[in-house]
């Protein structure tokens, strides 16, 4: 494929559609849209609701995309237990008709989920083929939105991932530069695990696909590398390890927090609408093996977002 792909890329609001959208600007023509109740995007984005079948089938044929990025989803967690009809129209019922429409147009579909499909149990880490038990309505609308893509015939792949943060929207990092200049001490929690991962990480991996694709053609490179992937920084922590080393590289660059004392607590202490997992560890053999992408470590991704989430 030589001529510049077609792409359309949703949530174009969000911290990793924001990402995408700037590392796919060189190489693909990308229309983005947000949700049209979100807050303006800081790129160029048009409106589109994704809790509206005729718009979204719409957009899709109008557009006539080689290609469509779906990282849009209703993240709000604990807001979920109680709009159930709202997450599952956007985390669920979408994604399934993103991908009959892109079969029918001849497009290909790059869709993100989340490690919230599996139970949060054990300690080791989950690979793909793992069983399915998500604990919350979050997951089970993000579960049943793998399922709906699936079901729909399109060529796709669908990226698992988890504790996101990027330069824009709301995250773990901002949180924590926050309450680390107000506050002298905080409790973080302890008993959860798994890998923070840069928005940007998961930008550089569609580069590396889209490049790809412009090589190959997107349905068939998407239909050889068919099916789910996980896709996060590489290691492991706790909240509590996060909040540490993020304050500790806000230092390095000449920060001046309040912060003196990150102590660790139980999830038990914050008790929250919807159950979080304790155990987030993804393994990486499988992208790594079949697109020899390596993500690099989370405290390195980390690092290298600092500044620009910091304004320097």
């Amino acid at each position: 494929m030589k001529k510049r792909p077609r792409i359309l890329l949703t949530g174009a609001n969000g911290q990793v559609g924001f990402e995408i959208w700037q590392a796919l600007a060189p190489l693909a023509d990308v229309t983005a849209f947000k949700g049209p109740h979100d807050r303006t995007a800081a790129i160029p984005a048009e409106s589109l609701d994704l809790c509206d079948a005729a718009a979204i089938e719409q957009a899709v044929r109008s557009l006539r995309p080689d290609l469509i990025i779906n990282p849009a989803a209703y993240t709000a967690v604990d807001k979920a237990e109680s709009e159930q009809e709202r997450a599952f129209l956007v985390n669920a019922t979408a994604p399934g008709i993103i991908g009959r429409v892109a079969r029918e147009v001849g497009a290909a579909v790059m869709h993100f989920s989340t490690d919230y499909v599996y139970s949060g149990e054990g300690h080791s880490p989950y690979h793909e083929d793992e069983r399915i038990a998500p604990n919350n309505v979050y997951g089970q609308s993000k579960w049943q939105g793998e399922a709906n893509l699936m079901a729909s015939g399109a060529a796709y792949i669908t990226l698992r991932t988890s504790w996101v943060y990027g330069i824009y929207g709301h995250n773990f990092v901002k949180t924590m530069l926050k309450l680390g200049r107000e506050k002298e001490n905080l409790k973080i929690v302890n008993d959860q695990h798994g890998a923070p991962t840069s928005a940007r990480t998961l930008a550089n991996f569609t580069q590396h696909l889209v490049t790809l694709g412009r090589i190959h053609g997107f349905p068939a490179t998407l239909s050889a590398h068919q099916g789910v992937y996980h896709l996060t920084d590489h290691g492991c922590t706790h909240w509590q390890g996060f909040a540490e080393e993020i304050f500790q590289r806000a230092r390095a660059y000449g920060v001046n927090l309040a912060v003196k004392t990150v102590e660790g607590c139980a999830s038990s202490e914050y008790p929250t609408p919807a159950k979080r997992p304790q155990n987030s560890r993804l393994s990486l053999s499988r992208i790594e093996e079949s697109f020899g992408f390596q993500p690099p470590r989370w405290q390195d991704a980390l690092g290298a977002m600092m500044a620009p989430l910091l304004g320097l």
